[in-house]
């Protein structure tokens, strides 16, 4: 064999040894029988019990607006044991609907989008269609104005993991993530839409008693939402409900006043991320827990409550220790969060900016990269939340103008105890 085919063949066989030397030594680091240990819950994470009775709880109420029975309330407790279960096989039929989302003009200005556009000028000129949408719509608009009243309290409910995982009802994920918000929004706009129309028929005291039933859902959604996306649901409404606020102040400046009065600042409570943080990284450990029983192949609208599962742990997965880098992650951010929603801002979860050139870890290098790739993301939703102080500061500011003279607003305004840190800002997001 010629001298060059030898050095080359050496050559190869001692990069596939060095590939194959390296391989070795990653699996070394990289296998379950190298995990870390358990370890409890930290103290700071676990998610609250509730403490709203349910008998109080609003939310339940909501949640069975377009059922079939005559008690919302009592429909949304049922709706709420069927998603507990998993049982989404036995979800009866909703006979009463809100406004189709598609159609003529009236339909499409009653999902008229607040941030993008004067609603109550889209609404004002659909007058006499959205007064026949809401003749049609009556009674589900009846029900969630009975449900809507000042004073009302939601805790949202939260799905309690399985202690055994059996079969597909058992799946939190699967469960944690039915909670319809649909009807909940579509009720505030209701409200609003209701007196809007009210102010147009000249009923000032219908325009303020619905606006101060919009007002109550808001604050209450605000108030009680506890997951991420119940929170963001929240955060929606409220900017909602104060950009209409304003709008309709403007047309009826006699009564800007009496909404200024209603338009309180929001309370710690509406902006504590703490929550939304215990429960999100409940979620992250209950979905790397039930990792092992995923089937990719599986379609999930083909999976029944009673399909068993088959849970085999993957050779090369590293749970407790990719669960303790979650951990660790939660609980820098939970530390922020208990210095307040502006403080949170600080939080950077990007794993992978702390790596050399972007690298992963050598140990857990899977687990490391599937909590670098959905960690960054959060910060846009403590921006959006941070947002919600600096839009409330705004609305309140707007109705508390209407009193001043224009030429003396600006001075006005700099004269306006403010957080400093809203002041000089334009926005989070």
């Amino acid at each position: 064999m010629k001298r060059w085919a030898r050095v080359t063949l050496k050559t190869l066989g001692g990069l596939l040894l060095g590939v194959v030397t390296l391989a070795a030594a990653w699996a070394a680091f990289n296998n379950r029988l190298v995990d870390d240990a358990p370890r409890p819950v930290p103290e700071a994470l676990r998610v609250p019990a509730s403490t709203l009775p349910a008998k109080d709880n609003a939310m339940f109420g909501l949640l069975g607006l377009e059922a079939a029975g005559e008690d919302p309330h009592t429909e949304g407790l049922r709706a709420w044991a069927r998603i507990e279960a998993g049982r989404f096989d036995e979800i009866p039929p909703l006979p009463r609907r809100w406004p189709s989302s598609s159609g003529d003009k009236s339909a499409r200005a009653w999902q008229c989008d607040a941030q993008a556009q004067d609603c109550v000028a889209v609404w004002t000129r659909e007058e006499d269609g959205l007064r026949a949408l809401m003749v049609t719509h009556a009674e589900v608009g009846r029900r969630c104005e009975a449900v809507a009243r000042p004073g009302m309290m939601i805790e949202e409910p939260l799905i309690a993991p399985a202690a055994e995982l059996s079969t597909a009802k058992d799946l939190y994920i699967r469960r944690a993530t039915i909670l319809p918000w649909r009807s909940t929004v579509e009720c505030l706009r209701w409200l609003q839409i209701r007196s809007v129309l009210a102010g147009r028929s000249g009923d000032g005291a219908a325009m303020m008693s619905l606006l101060a039933k919009a007002d109550a859902l808001t604050v209450a959604m605000l108030e009680g939402t506890r997951t991420l996306i119940g929170v963001n649901v929240a955060g929606a409404m409220g900017r909602r409900h104060w950009q209409v606020l304003t709008e309709i102040a403007a047309r009826h400046p006699g009564q800007a006043p009496a909404m200024l009065a209603m338009l309180r600042p929001l309370s710690p409570q509406a902006i504590d991320a703490t929550r939304w943080i215990q429960t999100e990284a409940n979620f992250g450990r209950e979905a790397v827990r039930e990792m092992a029983c995923s089937d990719p192949s599986a379609d999930p609208a083909r999976i029944a409550p009673d399909d068993p599962l088959h849970c085999v742990p993957q050779i090369w997965t590293m749970p407790h220790a990719t669960q303790h880098l979650l951990d660790e992650q939660w609980l820098r951010a939970r530390t922020l969060a208990d210095g307040g929603i502006l403080a949170l801002l600080a939080w950077d979860p990007d794993l992978m900016a702390a790596r050399p050139w972007g690298l992963p870890v050598w140990r857990n290098s899977i687990g490391h990269m599937l909590v670098a790739v959905g960690s960054p993301g959060f910060t846009r939703y403590v921006r959006k939340q941070a947002s919600l102080l600096l839009l409330n500061e705004a609305a309140r500011l707007a109705l508390a103008a209407g009193d001043v003279e224009p030429s003396k607003r600006a001075a006005w305004l700099t004269q306006q105890p403010m957080d400093a840190r809203l002041r000089e800002t334009g926005g989070f997001v």
